[in-house]
């Protein structure tokens, strides 16, 4: 197979996505309401979608019950702001769905008490508890095993961004308060930079022929980085300051929408259009990037996310063309 470039538009046609940009200015606000942890906010027994974790085409993963009645509950509160589905323990779902539900936090927040499910523990759960105690507010955690609880007076977000579906301008707000508060950003200028994976483990994620590409690179003057190893101040930085950016269609791409300043172009090494995450499309939209998809891969295990690039050498050329 030949190799070929796509833009967002061939993306957009194979995914059922969300382009609309509607956000309210206020948080939903329930009285009486209940939460169940494993799936959801219950208003007088009905499912309030967006309190359940949704993905690709608006699916409300965990199969959740849209009514349920005669709902029971096992405690009581007062107030609280819900933040569910917390997922602390990878980057990429972190960023996209977690912080997701954080907009009326950082913007104008009605209560000071913040009730956050979590589904996933990690470390970035520390660093999100650090934010909201530094601004004042008073945290409680539970689990998705959780029993049911009933709030006199709930509040939550509407998701700012769904996996595979839908990503609004409001995010990146959302994620310009976040590294406002944790980190500090200094742009560090290269010309040609590359986003490399070949220090991660090779039974997942890996890209066999990237090593060969990223020899070719350096020999070029291509500056190449492996974003695991480094802080998120140095990322952004290198975000920032970067002429092209490139390398093999990942995780790492998704903190363009935690920087401050974007790249002059965007090269994403990928599969084909039915075989590539519509995130980065949906975000560089919103951020009005210049990217382009380069389909210049072979997937060899779909569920390890394991690819292999058809011609390490015909990839080195297409790249020293795009920086011309």
């Amino acid at each position: 197979m030949n190799n070929y470039t796509f833009t967002d538009k061939e993306l957009f046609e194979n995914w059922n996505v969300d382009l609309s940009s509607d956000y309210p200015d206020h948080p939903y606000e329930l009285i009486d309401a209940i939460i169940v942890p494993r799936w959801g906010v219950y208003d007088n027994g009905k499912l309030q979608v967006s309190s359940a974790l949704q993905r690709m085409n608006g699916h409300l993963k965990h199969n959740p019950p849209t009514e349920i009645n005669n709902l029971e509950y096992d405690y009581e509160i007062d107030e609280c702001f819900y933040i569910s589905h917390m997922n602390s323990g990878h980057w990429g779902h972190f960023i996209t769905e977690s912080l997701a539900r954080f907009y009326h936090v950082f913007h104008n927040c009605p209560t000071k008490n913040i009730l956050v499910n979590v589904f996933e523990d990690g470390i970035y759960l520390k660093n999100i508890t650090n934010v909201l105690e530094e601004l004042g507010f008073n945290i409680v955690y539970i689990n998705p095993n959780h029993k049911n609880i009933k709030v006199e007076k709930l509040y939550f977000s509407k998701p700012t961004m769904i996996n595979c579906y839908q990503v609004i301008d409001k995010h990146i707000d959302t994620l310009a308060k976040y590294r406002n508060l944790t980190c500090e950003v200094n742009p560090i200028k290269n010309k040609k930079v590359y986003l490399s994976r070949t220090k991660l483990t090779k039974h997942k994620r890996w890209t066999f022929g990237e090593e060969d590409l990223e020899n070719m690179l350096l020999n070029a003057g291509w500056s190449i980085f492996h974003f695991e190893s480094i802080s998120l101040s140095e990322q952004l930085s290198i975000i920032s300051g970067a002429g092209i950016l490139t390398g093999c269609i990942g995780s790492a791409f998704h903190n363009m929408m935690l920087s401050p300043c974007q790249p002059k172009k965007v090269v994403y090494l990928t599969n084909n259009e039915k075989d590539t995450n519509p995130n980065y499309a949906l975000h560089d939209r919103v951020l009005k990037n210049e990217s382009i998809y380069y389909a210049c891969q072979d997937c060899i295990d779909r569920g390890a996310g394991i690819n292999k690039i058809r011609n390490p050498q015909e990839v080195f050329e297409y790249l020293e063309d795009a920086c011309k």
